[in-house]
């Protein structure tokens, strides 16, 4: 048996996703009871403090604030060790631009794609459906939109600037998706 650890499980959290996060992170929290370890949940919706004599968090937390890099900046900050990647890192991935201008950068092939900014913004001239809408900084279940025509682009705009104020428009690409 390994050594029994003090494991701060952080659920929940004040983005979109939060009903996902406390669900996956009180499933996280009860296998990791399981094997053994003292485990203290934690929702970071408002302020917290970690306990003392915490050896590692186990971020299960899903959108802004838990995926972006802002909660691994404060974990950085206080020297305290946590499961995925850096704050950079995530901050770089979560932004859905900024991952495929980086992807761009180094050769990998991405969809093709337009950022838009306001709801007066036109369809872009060199896109064509079917594509998909989406914030830019927000988790992967919020505000998605398969745009078959171009009708659909004007309300699903409209709908996506309550979650953030870039879209991202990417030609769909059909195929097999999986999820790791």
């Amino acid at each position: 048996m390994t050594k029994s650890l003090h494991i701060v499980v952080m659920l929940g959290g004040p983005s979109a996703e939060r009903e996902v996060s406390l669900r996956s992170g009180a499933a996280v929290a009860k296998a990791l009871r399981s094997l053994g370890h003292n485990v203290t949940e934690i929702d970071p919706k408002d302020e917290w403090t970690l306990p003392p004599a915490t050896h590692v968090v186990y971020l299960a937390l899903h959108g802004t604030y838990g995926e972006d890099g802002t909660v691994q900046a404060e974990l950085d900050r206080i020297g305290v060790p946590y499961t995925g990647c850096d704050s950079a890192s995530s901050r770089i991935a979560f932004d859905k631009v900024l991952t495929k201008q980086r992807c761009i950068e180094k050769g990998v092939p991405t969809p093709k794609f337009a950022v838009i900014r306001s709801a007066r913004d036109p369809w872009p001239k060199e896109m064509t459906p079917p594509c998909v809408l989406k914030p830019v900084h927000q988790g992967s279940s919020v505000g998605l939109y398969f745009i078959d025509r171009v009708e659909q682009f004007a309300p699903a705009v409209e709908e996506d600037l309550k979650y953030d104020n870039e879209l991202l428009l990417e030609e769909r690409i059909v195929g097999l998706e999986t999820t790791v």
